[in-house]
């Protein structure tokens, strides 16, 4: 009698392991699955589209009139081209050597200087200011998301 419940107990927690790792498996790559989506959702719209977006965006936050508007539409586009570019060069170059990642965040600086000029001449001083606070927000909501 006694060699038989240890042998039933021996099977319990043998069970009991097995399920434990397949319900994190489960979740694992429910959770890989789900953040593969995030990445592609805005791949599919135009550079038009993207621009015209992010124009609505920004005019409904800082309150933007007919001449920034227009302004703020064709900076956007400039810059959306700009990170296309950047990025299928950064896709078909197979060699990423220190030399050729300084140069690219070089780049990156230098044209976040040139859109942060171009911004302080479109918009006026209260916009300005609000403006930075969003883009600070979005840079630091996007470091979180790739500690991740």
């Amino acid at each position: 009698m006694l060699f038989t419940v240890k042998i039933v107990n021996v099977k319990t927690e043998t069970m009991r392991k097995l399920a434990i790792i397949a319900i994190a498996f489960i979740t694992l790559t429910a959770t890989a699955q789900r953040g593969n989506k995030n990445k592609e959702r805005g791949n599919n719209l135009s550079i038009e589209e993207i621009a015209r977006l992010k124009t609505k965006k920004m005019t409904l936050a800082l309150v933007l009139n007919e001449d920034q508007i227009k302004e703020v539409h064709t900076l956007n586009i400039e810059q959306t081209k700009k990170r296309k570019t950047m990025r299928d060069a950064r896709k078909n170059e197979k060699e990423d050597t220190q030399k050729n990642h300084f140069e690219q965040r070089e780049k990156i600086l230098d044209n976040r200087i040139a859109v942060q000029n171009r911004m302080q001449d479109i918009l006026d001083k209260e916009q300005f200011i609000l403006w930075r606070k969003i883009v600070r927000k979005h840079k630091k909501q996007k470091r979180l998301e790739t500690k991740k």
